[in-house]
């Protein structure tokens, strides 16, 4: 019975650090410097992108997207 909020954890830590990320790109996008980050052929600098690549690959998106930003 204590075992499924535990596995909720992850899921809260995911879906919050992606809104986030996707407020903040909406923030720096309306303010005229949008997040960049290209890898390859894949460019990353609509809020909505930052959004589905948080929730779809968490470990990669979130550390690019505080480097990328950071380079402002």
């Amino acid at each position: 019975m204590t075992e499924w909020p535990v596995a909720l954890v992850p899921l809260v830590v995911v879906g919050s650090s992606a809104l986030w990320v996707y407020a903040d790109a909406q923030r720096l996008s309306a303010a005229g410097s949008p997040v960049f980050a290209r890898i390859g052929n894949l460019t990353v600098d609509q809020p909505r992108q930052w959004f589905a690549g948080c929730l779809l690959l968490w470990a990669v998106f979130v550390p690019m997207y505080l480097v990328s930003r950071a380079s402002h």
